[in-house]
């Protein structure tokens, strides 16, 4: 039996079903109960999203980026395991207020719709809106059959980006709802394990983004990363962003990763000697939208320590652990 055969068949709870699929996400495991090989190497981008989501407590096991190139287009879309109705209805509440698509599969329901998600060359090659119960039997014959009645109760939920090629949009909506309505709480104590990666994992993985060199110049006189939601939040600026703008906005990563990082100094100038998370606040041009006018928002810099103890400093949203 394989070290991958025992991790999935060794799973009696949801906790541990959620614990099992980050290993998979992270490359630990060479397949899921629903993917017969490890991830395609298209969703190295979006992997720190899915491991922050299953940390959530939503449980990713099916996904793709948004992407555009001269011969392909996709829309971005995610599958997702959730523990019950409950939760699936609060997580179409927390969306409805964004341009996503939201399809749910309760216990006994499949759903049967054919919406293309990738087109090759010109011609539609995959579609989604096929969830729902033809896809429990892929987990009962890879799970341990103590979990076999917690997943009959599960609902499965597709959240799809109707718009072409966009990269961060369904990834930021996502993972603020999840955060907005704590659902990590409905996993117990998945947060801490899958928080247990190294600072030089989280940097080598994308977690983590590196920014020290330009929090050296700000006057921060420590080893300092974002993590990745706060950096594609904050920092990243795309050709995409600036072509969808009314008006030309100026903005760069270059810029933006400086306001951030002379923000922070600021911060923490302000702060109690001894202070560990300290909450700033700055004002940045939203990436989504036509919108150029800056927006202020909040942001935390984290005082810890390091993989070898010495003290490192990180850039949180809030909900971020």
């Amino acid at each position: 039996m394989t070290v991958t055969t025992t991790a999935w068949n060794s799973v009696t709870n949801y906790p541990e079903l959620a614990r099992t699929m980050v290993r998979f996400l992270k490359g630990e495991l060479d397949r899921s109960p629903i993917h017969t090989a490890p991830l395609d190497p298209e969703s190295s981008s979006i992997t720190a999203d899915l491991v922050a989501l299953t940390r959530h407590g939503l449980i990713t096991h099916g996904s793709q980026p948004g992407l555009i190139t001269k011969d392909l287009q996709q829309r971005a879309c995610v599958d997702l395991l959730v523990c019950d109705a409950m939760v699936a209805a609060e997580l179409v509440v927390a969306l409805g207020h964004t341009e996503l698509v939201v399809l749910v599969a309760l216990p006994g329901v499949e759903l049967r719709q054919d919406l293309p998600m990738t087109r090759w060359d010109g011609r539609f090659v995959t579609w989604a809106g096929r969830i729902g119960e033809g896809e429990r039997p892929f987990w009962y014959c890879h799970l341990n059959h103590e979990v076999c009645p917690t997943v009959a109760s599960m609902c499965f939920v597709q959240v799809l980006d109707p718009q072409w090629g966009r990269d961060r949009y369904l990834w930021d909506c996502l993972l603020q709802a999840a955060a907005e309505l704590e659902l990590s709480a409905e996993v117990p104590g998945l947060g801490s394990e899958v928080a247990a990666i190294t600072r030089a994992q989280g940097l080598e993985s994308g977690w983590l983004v590196d920014a020290s060199a330009t929090a050296a110049e700000a006057g921060l006189g420590l080893p300092m990363a974002l993590t990745r939601r706060a950096w594609d939040d904050l920092v990243t600026w795309t050709a995409d962003d600036e072509e969808r703008k009314a008006s030309p906005t100026g903005q760069s990563i270059d810029g933006r990763l400086w306001d951030v990082c002379w923000m922070a100094r600021a911060g923490a100038a302000e702060a109690e000697e001894g202070a560990t998370q300290i909450e700033f606040e700055l004002l940045r041009v939203p990436r989504h939208g036509k919108s150029v006018r800056a927006e202020e928002v909040t942001a935390i810099l984290n005082v810890g320590p390091g993989d070898q103890g010495e003290q490192v400093l990180t850039i949180l949203l809030p909900g971020e652990s």
